[in-house]
């Protein structure tokens, strides 16, 4: 198949994503003298790719033993016994990999089970150390023996005399003494260290058991193919049976490409494909929470290494097989590989970072609390190093375009359709470059990025529109492929003024639509109570995160998670149906609580009450949260979503006086304390955002005569402990003017 015909072919794109295939076919070169053996073939493929038998230490360069990955290196310097490593790092103090630069796995923090320790080796040294401090140790305890029988203490400290000659000399035995004790436990505190670091051990990094197997598989498939290909090019081939070794080396390709075809549908559907799914679920929680799903790239990026190492052998073997024989079939096979190759290395290019599902433009004001803070998002290259991307493209440019839903669907359609920006709103920055500062791949980074206006808006005009981020991809690798096609980031709205239906609208598209699979396909109508339940802890959990000040940056943090209580109470809000499932619509339609609203030049008491949707009740607690009870919410001082009822039940089975701080399921936007007090009696006190604006619900707590005789809150937490104490009533006893005999008695001794 030609690469014409493949590049017409080939212009799906995953998670909107476009490619173009250009013809790449290097010229051959001139033909070198016959029977020269190739340097692909002077030295095998990494033992990393082959059966574990072949593997090496990097340190003593033995076969034997159990080899450990605990750095990013890859191919042969990866592999290391774990007690050579162990001694390097003992004896070196380098936690790092010299070679790669990044750390070492856990660097031999986790101890092995007691069982597996060796045995202390006790000399006579060790001894000597013993013996000589108990010796010392006693002759101190005797030095101060004989200083508490001659009343050092009272003499000196109590009455003031002066040391004596006897005294001086003791103090100073006792200090040389201590000083010979401190430096003989300093050398066995030493030795001890040196012991207990034996007993660590680097853990194997967590593997793929399902891409282990694979890559074994295709690893002996390709050592066979290097067999055969190292005979016929070496000359060890009779004349007479070239063609029938030719025929079985060409079976042996085609049961290759099988091996590879099922190892790399394995990385791009079992592994990228899931990471991707989860990465669209976790854009809408915490940055703590993105970022050690972030972090699984990295073992992804291992495994799209090793499998790029064997392509890339076998390509280039490939290479000079078609150039020594060429007619027998080496090009259909060579070609088959180069697609493969091609595919695989496209699709490693990944969006890592992805765009918010909101961006709020409130016209210029910059201060707007939920417009002044970008977002970065990231191009990144998994595996590709034994093609050369890395060393080849580095500083090269990356353009990027916002574009609208709607030229997204003509990409799907159209990969090379031409690119132009919205007519809306510009990105900013549009161009970075790719940069690899270690050795987990090549990335583009572009941060702080910002959205702006081109013209003047109204904010019903753009909030039903969705626009994604299509990054422009052209890539060179060292084999004569051109990676160029197009990166489009999930769907986003773009606001001017924030509009809280169209964030929960974006947020059940980020949780539940399936976006990587089917682009800018539809939320479905029904989702299962487990999913919501998690959706809306890590929804309220990054709410509550957002910064307050201009000056401060986003926090990153472990969020306090839900309890299963609190997860079922709001999961039943929403009323699921028999079989488990929420119809979504529930989400956005169904009241749960009550909002009064006065009437514009009428009383306190005038107006009317106004029925408030699921979404509009939670997003509401999850922001009264982030602005007024931020630490008492990590300190676990308030119990949260919780009904009445049950808040009556609780507090019952608590014996002291207690109180419970939780949200309001009826009244919107207020916060209630449910109080027992001393005799067991059960009352409810409620709190109005507006009122928490004005004073602090810890100064409330403490100061109020309401909740005086309150001992805990909720479970067991000490109230003066957990907050600070309350302030104690100064009580002014009153002046005795009448002189008693006694000061009588002292104005005579005065005289």
């Amino acid at each position: 198949m030609s690469e014409t015909t493949t590049s017409q072919q080939n212009t799906a794109i995953s998670s909107s994503s476009s490619m173009s295939l250009k013809s790449t076919q290097a010229a051959s070169p001139a033909a070198p003298p016959k029977r020269i053996i190739p340097a692909w073939l002077l030295s095998s493929i990494s033992e990393s790719t082959t059966s574990a038998s072949r593997r090496i230490c990097r340190i003593c360069q033995m076969h034997e033993g159990e080899m450990v990955r605990p750095c990013d290196c890859a191919g042969t310097m990866g592999d290391v016994h774990e007690e050579c490593l162990t001694k390097w790092v003992n004896m070196s103090n380098k936690k790092a990999c010299e070679i790669c630069k990044s750390a070492y796995s856990k660097s031999g923090a986790t101890f092995k089970p007691i069982r597996e320790w060796s045995k202390p080796k006790c000399n006579l040294n060790n001894l000597f150390h013993v013996v000589l401090i108990l010796c010392l140790g006693f002759l101190i305890f005797y030095i101060i023996i004989v200083m508490r029988e001659r009343f050092f203490y009272e003499r000196v400290y109590e009455k003031g005399m002066f040391w004596r000659p006897d005294d001086t000399g003791r103090i100073l035995t006792v200090v040389i003494l201590s000083c010979a004790v401190l430096n003989n436990v300093y050398s066995l505190t030493i030795k001890t260290v040196q012991y207990l670091k034996r007993q660590r051990r680097i853990p194997e990094p967590v593997v793929d058991g399902a891409f282990v197997s694979k890559h074994n598989l295709s690893a002996e498939a390709y050592q066979g193919f290097k067999e055969c290909a190292d005979s016929l090019l070496s000359g060890k081939v009779a004349q007479n049976e070239q063609l029938v070794f030719i025929q079985r080396t060409l079976q042996i390709c085609e049961n290759v490409i099988l091996n590879f075809e099922d190892e790399k549908q394995h990385l791009m559907s079992d592994v990228l494909l899931v990471w991707a799914m989860k990465q669209q679920k976790l854009s809408i929680a915490t940055l703590h929470t993105q970022q050690l799903h972030y972090k699984e790239l990295d073992l992804i990026n291992l495994q799209f290494e090793y499998f790029g190492e064997l392509l890339q052998q076998t390509l280039s073997g490939l290479d000079y097989l078609k150039q020594y024989y060429p007619n027998v079939g080496f090009e259909e096979v060579h070609s088959k590989v180069r697609n493969l190759a091609h595919y695989f290395l496209y699709y490693s290019i990944i969006v890592s970072r992805q765009p918010p599902s909101v961006i709020v433009k409130c016209g210029e004001a910059e201060n707007h609390r939920r417009s002044r803070f970008w977002f970065n998002t990231e191009i990144r290259i998994l595996g590709g190093s034994a093609f050369g991307i890395d060393a080849n493209n580095e500083n090269s440019n990356v353009n990027c375009y916002l574009i609208t839903d709607e030229t997204a669907k003509q990409l799907l359609n159209n990969a090379y359709l031409d690119i132009f920006e919205s007519e809306e709103f510009c990105i900013e920055p549009s161009t970075t470059t790719f940069q690899k500062k270690d050795a987990r791949g090549i990335k583009a980074k572009f941060d702080d990025m910002k959205v702006a206006k081109k013209v003047q808006l109204r904010r019903d005009s753009v909030a039903t529109k969705r626009y994604c981020l299509c990054y422009n991809i052209q890539l060179q690798t060292n084999c004569g492929i051109e990676l160029v096609g197009k990166k489009v980031s999930l769907p986003f709205a773009v606001l001017v003024g924030p509009k809280a239906d169209v964030e929960a609208k974006l947020f059940l598209e980020r949780s539940f639509a399936d976006l990587v699979r089917h682009p800018l396909s539809d939320i479905p109508t029904h989702v299962s109570c487990a999913e919501m339940a998690d959706a809306l802890e890590m929804k309220f959990q990054a709410i509550i995160e957002t910064p307050q000040k201009n000056t401060d940056g986003p926090s990153v943090v472990q969020p306090r998670k839900f309890a299963m209580q609190t997860k079922q109470h709001l999961v039943m809000r929403m009323k699921p149906n028999q079989q488990g499932f929420l119809p979504l619509d529930n989400f956005m339609k169904l009241p749960v609580a009550e909002e009064f609203q006065q009437k514009k030049g009428g009383g306190a008491s005038e107006g009317d009450w106004k029925l408030v949707p699921f979404y509009d009740w939670f997003f509401k607690l999850a922001e009264i949260v982030n602005k007024y009870l931020y630490s008492m919410w990590y300190d676990g001082l308030i119990f949260g979503f919780c009904s009445k009822e049950d808040a009556e039940n609780i507090l019952r089975c608590i014996p002291r006086s207690v109180l419970l701080v939780r949200f309001s399921d009826i009244e919107y936007g207020k916060i209630k304390i449910s109080v027992k007090n001393r005799n067991g009696d059960i009352r409810h006190h409620w709190y109005e955002h507006a009122d928490l604006n004005a004073r602090s619900l810890t100064s409330e707590l403490l100061t109020n005569h309401k909740f005086a005789d309150v001992d805990l809150i909720y479970p067991d937490i000490d109230l003066e402990v957990a907050l600070g104490g309350r302030d104690k009533p100064r009580v002014r006893l009153p002046r005795t003017m009448a002189p008693d005999d006694i000061y009588f008695d002292n104005q005579g001794a005065a005289t």
